[in-house]
């Protein structure tokens, strides 16, 4: 259901190409040669998974699928983290109504860093409640730096999330 909404915005994408997805796409040409321009605000993580993706993909379809398979894979982590919690019912409750929502769907469809983030949030939680090991560890502080590399409210989140690996000791 997630992804024929999706899929449904998809249609809007011809008569309003978002300008920000092309920013994008041009940071994302420049980092094989090295170019990264100095004055440039948005942050390298998502023009990257661009780049990779334009390995199978078009430019235009590489963002747009970095975006929404971004989008759905926030979608199954954040009903990953409510089982994880034990709140299984509630967590598909939450997806359900996250599901259709209009700024999440139209976001996911319009090639913008925000989703990668919105992916990256409970994926780090998740990693942060279910690994306790020293490789777990890594992998949250790993999830942390490609937060702070995605948007600079990654940052933010991730100065909050951080602590919290203390708060809640192994076990």
């Amino acid at each position: 259901i997630a992804l024929v909404a999706r899929l449904i915005y998809l249609r809007w994408f011809k008569m309003f190409p978002p300008g920000d997805m092309f920013n994008f796409i041009n940071i994302a040409q420049g980092i094989p040669d090295g170019v990264y321009p100095a004055n440039e605000r948005r942050l390298p993580f998502y023009p990257f998974l661009v780049l990779l993706a334009h390995s199978v993909l078009d430019w235009e379809y590489a963002s747009l699928a970095i975006a929404v398979g971004a989008s759905l894979a926030a979608l199954a982590a954040i009903y990953a983290l409510g089982r994880t919690l034990g709140f299984s019912k509630t967590a598909l409750v939450a997806l359900l109504l996250v599901l259709p929502t209009h700024p999440q769907v139209l976001t996911a469809t319009r090639g913008y860093a925000d989703t990668t983030l919105f992916a990256l949030l409970p994926v780090t939680l998740l990693a942060l409640f279910r690994a306790r090991t020293w490789k777990g560890a890594t992998l949250v502080g790993v999830l942390c730096g490609a937060m702070t590399l995605t948007r600079y409210e990654g940052s933010t989140a991730a100065l909050v999330l951080l602590p919290l690996w203390f708060l809640f000791p192994a076990g």
